[in-house]
């Protein structure tokens, strides 16, 4: 009687699985392509918080604002600097609250080289915003003014007087020959209207006028006359 041969041992259902599985995960890894990471998330960037500062009333702001704005000796700038205190650019909100506090309360000392009264024209912009705060007549600058006469930059400290408001030197009390005719310059530009450039042509032309009556005097002004010229 012939003998049987054995049977095959069927696999079984966990074995299945296992290779169902490997079969899968291999056939992901071959169809991914190669080199690219897998992609990252990244979480909601948090919102800023409003600053505290803003939660205390004005009156204690005011009080923080003067205790850091407010120098109890003159403010001396040069056009190298120093420029305004941090605190003015740490945000909209408190350059808006705290600039009028710096410019009205403090009193300032412009160091002017050569009559380049146009280095401090950003610090005249800010300044106007808030002069009329402080009483009339009562000036917060004093200017400090180098005796080295340069008519050009004498003319554009007029021009930007004249067309932007700029500031004019405080010669009431004049010293100096060169304050003379500092004054006068400023006063032909007060003596014509402030018509924009229209009004400027004609000042210009009255400067051209009073620096060639100079001529034939000892003025420093005239000195360097054909240099610059």
């Amino acid at each position: 009687m012939p003998s049987r041969r054995p049977s095959a041992e069927k696999p079984s259902r966990t074995s299945e699985r296992l290779q169902l599985g490997k079969a899968a995960e291999a056939s992901k890894q071959s169809a991914a392509p190669q080199g690219v990471s897998k992609r990252k998330r990244f979480r909601r960037p948090r919102q800023r918080k409003s600053c505290h500062l803003f939660k205390l009333p004005a009156e204690l702001r005011n009080i923080i604002y003067r205790h850091v704005l407010v120098s109890g000796e003159e403010i001396k700038l040069k056009p190298k600097g120093p420029g305004e205190p941090a605190l003015l650019r740490v945000c909209r909100g408190v350059r808006k609250e705290a600039r009028s506090i710096y410019y009205t309360e403090n009193k300032f000392r412009l160091s002017i080289t050569a009559f380049n009264g146009v280095a401090f024209t950003h610090f005249a912009r800010q300044y106007r915003i808030y002069r009329h705060l402080r009483p009339q007549g009562n000036s917060n600058i004093t200017f400090l003014i180098d005796n080295d006469p340069h008519w050009e930059n004498l003319v554009a400290w007029v021009k930007d007087y004249f067309l932007w408001a700029g500031l004019r030197p405080d010669l009431e009390v004049k010293t100096r020959p060169s304050d003379h005719i500092v004054n006068a310059a400023f006063n032909l530009a007060d003596a014509v209207p402030h018509w924009g450039y229209y009004g400027w042509a004609t000042v210009e032309k009255s400067l051209e006028a009073f620096r060639d009556g100079l001529k034939g005097t000892c003025s420093p002004w005239v000195r360097n006359y054909d240099k610059e010229d």
